[in-house]
This record gives structure tokens, sequence and C-alpha cells, in this order.
């Protein structure tokens, strides 16, 4: 899906700094990107979003990738924000604090209700069954009043849950393009 401009406080921007490129997301406002064409997601559909991000002069995890809306926890694949991390609209305990200085993989998958997530590969870090039936429009949604700053450097999306060795197939190839070194995912 095609990604164009939304109407936000502040917008996001594209960046090509030493042949790393990608979109900005810095402020203490809404950030979104809209889907040229906006897709619906059932509970018994299965997805993959794989998602290249660092976070920048945040202080909190800042992610999320696939949204219905702005600012929504519930029915969201996937949102971080302030010290929390939500799969299917759930709240994870302990998420991991993401790299400020490099990139990381973020893969989520989800066959039917059951979602995983892995962070910088190895075994899952989080599984949660969940119900999500939503259409989403938009992308990128930064929640407001934190300063969460992040770059994301690319968001794949597949209406599979894509098996562990073509997850590995891409982790290979995020490993060589943004020279980082996570292990396979498990």
């Amino acid at each position: 899906y095609d990604l164009s401009q939304a109407t936000a406080t502040n917008q996001p921007h594209f960046y090509d700094v030493g042949g790393l490129r990608g979109v900005d997301i810095s402020g203490t406002s809404d950030h979104i990107l809209n889907l040229a064409t906006g897709f619906a997601v059932a509970s018994a559909d299965d997805l993959t979003q794989i998602i290249i991000a660092t976070n920048t002069a945040s202080a909190y995890n800042s992610i999320s990738g696939l949204s219905p809306v702005t600012h929504v926890f519930a029915n969201s694949i996937f949102f971080t924000y302030n010290a929390q991390l939500r799969i299917g609209g759930v709240s994870q305990s302990s998420p991991p604090t993401f790299s400020k200085t490099a990139p990381n993989l973020h893969v989520l998958t989800k066959d039917d209700t059951a979602f995983a997530y892995w962070w910088q590969g190895g075994s899952v870090t989080f599984s949660q069954t969940a119900t999500v039936n939503n259409t989403f429009t938009k992308m990128f949604t930064v929640y407001p009043s934190y300063g969460n700053d992040c770059r994301i450097h690319e968001v794949l999306v597949f209406s599979s849950a894509v098996a562990l060795e073509n997850l590995n197939i891409i982790k290979n190839y995020a490993n060589e393009k943004y020279s980082m070194s996570v292990s396979n995912l498990t």
C-alpha cells in the first residue's frame, strides 16, 4: 500500500542521511501517514507487519504501524507509547527498551487471533490472543504529549502469517541493508 501525507498537527518528513532513508517522526503531537487504500482485518484474518525503526531523542518507546484512527489503543495491531507496548490492543508487561542509536527489527504475526511479536530476533518476545476487527487506514501514529521521536526506515505488511523460514530471509535482508546483527527468529 502506498502512503501519503495526512493532516495532523505535525507531519512526518522523509530523510536521507548517509544513505539511510526513512520517515522522521518527532515532536509532541500526532504524526500520521494515510494508506492510499485502507484494508479490513477481521479476527480470522492472518497478517504480518515488520517494522525497522530507530527511536531517536525519546525517553520512551515510540512505534505504531497500522492504525484505524489517530491515537487508538484498542483494535490496533501493534502500538507502543510511553513505557507500554500493546499487541492486538492488549497491554504487555515489561516491554523491551528500543535502541536509540541503531535500527531495531520488530516482527508481528497474526494467525487468526494468535499474535506473536519478536524484537531483535531470537524467541518470541510476547504472544497474545486477541480479537481485532478494523479497517486500517493509517500508519505511524505517534502518541501525543510524550515527545516520542523515531525514525521509520521500512515497513513490510503481508496478508498472511509469514512462516519463520521466510521471516528469517527478511531478517537477513534487514541485517545486510541496515548493518544490523539480529539473530534468527525462533
